[in-house]
Parts: structure tokens; C-alpha cells; sequence
């Protein structure tokens, strides 16, 4: 499949594409009893796909990643922390050094201002609705900037094929370990906030854990076992992930 725009030297592919701000209201962090029953569970998956087409969807080829905004420390830290969430997948999530670039798949920006890239043909391509005017996409470019983060993918009908999230640096001024597992979370699997268990990294409101969870790690390692394909739909998917979480991470 050739590639139809490039994002700073990025190819980005002509697939569908659905986008959303992850917003959420700040909510106070409580912890939880270790285990969780199956009941805490199938509220759990309910949560994380609310608002969220009713379909897994999972890579099933490796995450070639560029960052962008980060200091060197900060970059560290995220490279540690994708190669934790890729040998919790199974996949390699690394970072694409290549001279062009032009085989990465996934980019993280970390902008002071959204002007820097909203004008940008390739990020439009990504991050326009249908039918949306110019002028109404980048209002709501600016409006959802604000909220802190962004993110949108692609699809084929075999996988994942292409992430961009958006970070504001002036809502997430230091960025660190917290930010970065739930970046890389929801660049691993398109799901939303829940509170359903505690701890999580998709809990409501600020992220606070500098680890996965053992919900966090359940899910992962269910969504991305080979009884689950990608483009499952959930109703189908959802009584083997909970028979999978119930038993653990194999």
C-alpha cells in the first residue's frame, strides 16, 4: 500500500480513519482490592469502549514510533516504557531512526502552540471530520488542543496502521511516566477512560501510575491473544477477554 501524504517525513496511508479528544473530568485516585471479580471486569471493558466503534482494534505488525517535543531525559523514559508495553503485546514498539523516516508508523508530538502542525495538509488528512470546513476544523483543532490531548488512527482491515497523538506541553509541562503509559495504552489498543478498577492507567482524570496495572496488563495481554483478531466485534470478543483476564497473562 503506497503511502498518500507524509507527516514531517511520515507516510500516511489512505485508510479510514476515526478520531477523537480524550477528554475527561479530573476525579480523586482511591485504590482498589487487588483482585477484581468478572463482574468488575465486563464493566471494565464496557468503559473502555464506550464511545468507541463497538470493533477490536490491535496492531498486528510492529509500532515504528516518532517523538517529537521531548527533552532527552523524557525521551528515555518513553523509549523504556514502549518496550515495556510492546513485550506486554508481543509486538515491538520502537523508534523509527531511520534516515527518511519513511517507515514509521505511529507519531507523538509534544507542541507549545497547534498552529505548528494544524495547517499541515498531512495532519488535516488525519484529523479532519467529514464535511467539516476548514475554519470549523481548525476550531475545534484549537478547542480540543487546549483540553491537553489529542489522538486518531487508521485502519486497514488487517490492523492498526497509523497513530498521531497530540500533547499541549502548557496543560502537560513536565511530561513523564504516568503520560506516557496511557500514550501508549491507547496507541496499543482504542479504548477510553474507566473507573470500573482502581488502579488502572485509564482511570479517570490525571494520569498518576508510573506502572502498568495488573488490570492493565490482564486487558493488554487478552486483546492481544491470538483468539482475538483484529476487527472482533465486542459483543463476540467481550466473553473471551473476561475468560481471559479471569485466568491472567499467559
Amino acid at each position: 500500500m503506497s503511502p498518500h501524504y507524509s507527516i514531517l517525513g511520515l507516510p500516511v496511508p489512505r485508510l479510514p480513519v476515526l478520531t477523537a479528544a480524550l477528554l475527561g473530568a479530573l476525579a480523586a485516585f482511591t485504590p482498589a482490592p487487588a483482585v477484581a471479580q468478572e463482574p468488575a471486569y465486563a464493566t471494565h471493558i464496557d468503559r473502555l469502549y464506550q464511545g468507541v466503534a463497538p470493533r477490536i482494534a490491535k496492531w498486528t505488525k510492529p509500532m515504528r514510533y516518532q517523538v517529537v517535543g521531548l527533552t532527552p531525559s523524557a525521551l528515555e523514559s518513553w523509549r523504556r516504557l514502549a518496550r515495556e508495553v510492546g513485550g506486554r503485546i508481543g509486538l515491538s514498539i520502537v523508534e523509527d531512526t531511520s534516515p527518511d523516516a519513511g517507515t514509521a508508523n505511529a507519531l507523538f508530538l509534544f507542541l507549545d502552540r497547534i498552529e505548528e502542525v494544524a495547517s499541515m495538509p498531512q495532519i488535516g488528512a488525519m484529523f479532519t471530520r467529514p464535511e467539516e470546513s476548514e475554519d470549523a476544523y481548525l476550531a475545534r483543532m484549537g478547542e480540543e488542543f487546549r483540553a491537553g490531548w489529542m489522538t486518531t488512527a487508521a485502519y486497514s482491515e488487517q490492523s492498526t496502521e497509523f497513530v498521531v497523538q497530540i500533547i499541549n506541553k502548557a496543560v502537560y509541562p513536565r511530561p513523564g511516566a504516568p503520560l506516557f503509559l496511557r500514550m501508549l495504552f491507547v496507541a496499543s489498543v482504542d479504548v477510553r477512560a474507566s473507573d470500573a478498577i482502581k488502579p488502572s492507567v485509564m482511570n479517570v482524570g490525571p494520569p498518576r501510575l508510573t506502572a502498568l496495572a495488573a488490570v492493565d496488563v490482564g486487558f493488554l495481554a487478552a486483546v492481544y491473544n491470538r483468539q482475538i483478531p483484529f476487527g472482533m466485534a465486542l459483543a463476540e470478543a467481550k466473553p473471551i477477554l473476561l475468560s481471559l483476564m479471569a485466568s491472567g497473562p499467559r
